[in-house]
């Protein structure tokens, strides 16, 4: 398929929802950068002098953290058209991969997968068993409202079996 093709072709598809890793994922990475720069802007009011080297590590290691976490975010995103799910990996050498809804009416479950935390927050991992097997699977993981976006696919791909 020619570059040109492959563009008209997704501009056929009807794009429902764009999905990223929730910052909610990274709570521990964003608390810990935070806590550290609250603590050095608290020490710096309070008068107490701290050593150039160490103010600068600190401040590293917080900006790190924070910045980590923002970076694998944008590392992963997940495209839902109507025929389709995209996954993009990569922020400078990107990666596509496309998983069509026909192959999946075959699928029996789609679980959702969620920890007590994740409950709490809203949010957490589908996953979808790939050519029938439990041990091959896709996943959308750490994704907002896992829910909403299982119940979309559930109807998306019930519309594909509906459609063969």
């Amino acid at each position: 398929m020619s570059k040109i093709e492959h563009e008209s072709s997704s501009e056929e598809a009807k794009l429902l929802m764009s999905l990223r890793r929730s910052r909610k994922a990274y709570f521990v990475e964003y608390i810990c950068g935070f806590v550290l720069l609250l603590l050095l802007i608290a020490l710096y009011f309070r008068g107490i002098d701290i050593p150039k080297g160490v103010n600068y590590i600190v401040s590293g290691i917080a900006i790190v953290a924070i910045a980590s976490a923002e970076i694998s975010r944008q590392f992963l995103r997940y495209n839902i058209y109507d025929s389709k799910i995209e996954v993009i990996k990569g922020i400078i050498k990107i990666s596509h991969k496309n998983i069509n809804f026909h192959p999946l009416a075959f699928v029996p479950d789609i679980t959702l997968k969620q920890t007590l935390p994740q409950r709490i927050l809203n949010y957490g991992t589908v996953d979808i068993p790939l050519s029938g097997s439990h041990t091959e699977a896709f996943e959308l993981k750490d994704i907002d409202h896992p829910a909403v976006v299982l119940k979309l696919l559930e109807k998306l791909i019930d519309a594909a079996r509906k459609s063969k």
